[in-house]
């Protein structure tokens, strides 16, 4: 697993704050997508 890193985000959740980021753990950046695309459903 890896951890990739988003700096700088906003409206990333309803708990977001300016300029926020965000962490996520996955195989790989396909795999990034994948969990991103599950949560904008």
């Amino acid at each position: 697993m890896k951890m990739f890193l988003f700096e700088d985000l906003d409206e990333v959740s309803p708990n977001y704050h300016c300029n926020g980021g965000l962490v996520v753990v996955a195989r790989d950046k396909d795999h990034v997508k994948e969990l991103i695309a599950e949560e904008r459903v």
